[in-house]
């Protein structure tokens, strides 16, 4: 009976020990993934500024071309007053 106990006994250390081996890579493997979501999050953010300041960059062009079209107007304008003056002049 003690012979029967002391091969359950070994037998049982011997699996708490192949369970312990494999526990080991198992932890490595998981602090590599938690590593990794880390990294992920850190780009996540840094591509989610980049966004922000693309579109902050849009509208701040969009604001520039509504002033360069409202200039562009105006010296359109200034040209036909120009060229209604210019026409008043005779050339002999």
């Amino acid at each position: 009976m003690i012979a029967t106990i002391a091969a359950a006994v070994t037998q049982q250390s011997s699996a708490t020990q192949k369970i312990s081996n494999n526990i080991e890579p198992l932890s490595l493997g998981i602090q590599e993934v938690n590593e990794n979501v880390s990294q992920s999050y850190v780009v996540s953010v840094q591509i989610s500024e980049d966004i922000s300041n693309v579109n902050s960059a849009s509208k701040e062009m969009t604001s520039n071309s509504e002033i360069v079209k409202e200039s562009a107007k105006q010296l359109k304008e200034m040209a036909e007053k120009f060229k209604v003056i210019l026409d008043t002049f005779v050339i002999e």
